[in-house]
């Protein structure tokens, strides 16, 4: 057994328990894969969850081969480290030792039944102003928040209308001005909705402006304003010194890293503003390390330090290029603070006379030249490794959906029948321009990344409104979020390509499966036969709706596609 691997160092330890407990550090990933490998293929060798680590039967060969392989024993090797002091090979340091030694704190009571027992317990203000047409449940944030004087989060699935309710706080409360933080595409709809919603209640005052560019300028204290996150950093100074009353961000897993400069102005601004509503149907979309600057936006006193949150709350390993905080741990304490102060709901809890979302696989006959040449490019990929296997593979949806363009057009003409309206997604922008190009009889609307917010409403509302407009073609990423009302004219969905998580396909799916969907909704995968493509569509059927579940209680985890690809074809990413 030669374990001697180039830049890999390792060490040592002979237990009293009669086995050796090994420990070890590449400079490179695959390094790290290597080593890995040689370890799995030791006899007897167990791999301990608790202390993170393996150990192997404390032979004489053993002893004699890892000494030949240049491992180094440990200076302490008579037992295992101290939980206190390290975990899973990770030395943890003083100041967190303690998040780390203190017992789980269960709640005696699910903390979702006495949430929802202190909401139905709550009675509103009835001097006070409420949205008309409120649903029972979206009145019941109105109880939360006001439970919490402002300072919630809300994680409510997609489609259930988060953005009402948090204007219908503000109507409630009369929280004046307000400070509202979306994507960008999506702030003609929020001034739209503003404008719509809040008219609506006597005396409430409905000023509100878009905030455009990063030349600033003194702003009125009596108006709202709508502001993107990618330019909330050059208006911080000025939005602080305003005097806004409520501060809302909106898919507020923009700021899921602490350290972003966005980030970092949002908790500024929620410092100074009295109240603030986070919120996001995606609160987590890979770990619950991400919950932490939306927790500590609405209540700064739960998690007060971001590494102590880490230490506590997730899995710290050691990688090559230092401490990764992944996983999750203590996750039923966890949930109990999350739901202290997040209300989550899902469409399943909430609109039990939403018409079902069904999906059906289409498979799709290959162009046998455009086949070849997708079959030389996948060839390849099974040799690489790293950042350029994650490439190759995501570039193959684009080879893919070359081998299935002849007979998807056909699809879509063939579907074009059913007098049925259309919407029509892809990933890559020369995707959507190809379809637009060759459906252009059906008098096609498009949206995709980089068109103006003006252009962007305005095919909304040719697809919405012109009856000769048969077909909406998008980007996932720019149509997936932030388009409301193709329910009101549509009930079917195509995917020409796909995405690289679950959680954009959930979304894009969702423009149709939502408030105000009267049908059923038709959900069609359009495959290349013997591609990629069947690959992706055979995860998102395993494992269709993956979200962030600490909130339910659960391992936070969203479904990277390419990744899971990777693995199965035994390639590392």
């Amino acid at each position: 057994m030669n374990l001697r691997i180039p830049n890999c160092f390792g060490t040592y330890a002979v237990l009293d328990d009669g086995t050796i407990e090994l420990s070890w550090f590449c400079r490179d990933r695959a390094g790290w894969a290597r080593m890995l490998s040689l370890v799995r293929s030791i006899p007897r060798r167990v791999f301990d969850s608790e202390t993170k680590k393996w150990y192997i039967p404390a032979t004489e060969d053993n002893l004699e081969s890892l000494q030949q392989s240049g491992w180094r024993a440990a200076k302490k090797s008579a037992v295992k480290s101290d939980p206190q002091s390290s975990f899973g090979g990770v030395p943890v340091p003083k100041k967190y030792q303690e998040y780390m030694s203190l017992p789980e704190e269960v709640p005696a009571e699910d903390p979702v039944t006495s949430q929802r027992r202190a909401i139905e317990n709550f009675v509103l203000d009835s001097t006070r102003d409420i949205v008309p047409g409120l649903r029972s449940y979206q009145v019941d944030f109105l109880k939360f928040a006001a439970m919490r004087n402002g300072r919630v989060a809300l994680g409510d699935g997609m489609g259930t209308g988060k953005t009402l309710q948090s204007l219908a706080w503000l109507a409630y409360n009369k929280s004046f001005p307000a400070l509202i933080v979306v994507n960008a595409p999506t702030k003609l709809q929020w001034e739209k909705e503003f404008r719509r919603w809040l008219s609506r209640v006597p005396g409430c005052p409905h000023r509100v402006q878009i905030l455009y560019g990063t030349r600033t300028r003194k702003l009125e204290k009596s108006c709202s304003y709508i502001v993107n996150w990618d330019i909330l950093t050059y208006w911080q100074d000025e939005l602080a010194a305003t005097g806004f009353e409520c501060l809302i961000g909106d898919e507020a897993q923009a700021i899921g890293n602490p350290e972003s400069k966005r980030a970092l102005a949002f908790r500024h601004l929620a410092a100074v503003i009295p109240e603030c509503i986070v919120m996001s149907g995606t609160p987590a979309r890979s770990r619950p390390a991400q919950f932490w600057t939306m927790v500590s936006c609405v209540d700064p006193k739960m998690f007060p330090t971001y590494k102590g949150y880490l230490w506590r709350y997730t899995c710290p390993k050691a990688t090559p290029w230092g401490v990764q905080f992944d996983g999750a741990r203590n996750v039923k304490e966890l949930h109990a603070k999350l739901v202290s102060v997040m209300l989550r709901r899902t469409k399943d809890d909430v609109m039990k006379d939403l018409p079902p979302k069904t999906l059906d696989v289409v498979p799709l006959e290959a162009d046998a030249a455009e086949l070849a040449e997708y079959n030389s490019e996948e060839a390849g990929i099974s040799e690489l490794q790293g950042i350029a296997a994650r490439e190759k593979l995501a570039n193959l949806t684009r080879t893919a959906y070359a081998v299935k363009e002849k007979s998807l057009l056909s699809w879509v003409r063939c579907f074009m029948e059913s007098e049925e309206k259309l919407l029509l997604f892809a990933w890559h922008r020369d995707v959507v321009d190809r379809m637009f190009e060759e459906l252009k009889e059906y008098n096609p609307a498009k949206i995709y990344g980089g068109v103006t917010l003006q252009q962007r409403e305005a095919e909304k509302e040719k697809f919405i409104q012109d009856s000769t407009c048969r077909i909406m073609i998008c980007n996932i990423q720019s149509g997936g979020t932030g388009v409301d009302g193709f329910q009101k004219v549509c009930c079917n969905v195509a995917f020409a390509e796909f995405a690289s998580t679950s959680t954009d396909m959930d979304q894009a799916e969702d423009r149709l499966h939502r408030g105000g969907q009267e049908r059923p909704v038709s959900v069609y995968y359009l495959i290349a036969a013997g591609t990629i493509d069947e690959d992706i569509a055979e995860a998102l059927d395993s494992k269709k709706k993956v979200l962030a579940s600490v909130l339910d209680g659960k391992q936070a985890s969203d479904l990277d596609l390419i990744a899971t690809i990777a693995a199965r074809r035994g390639i590392k990413i």
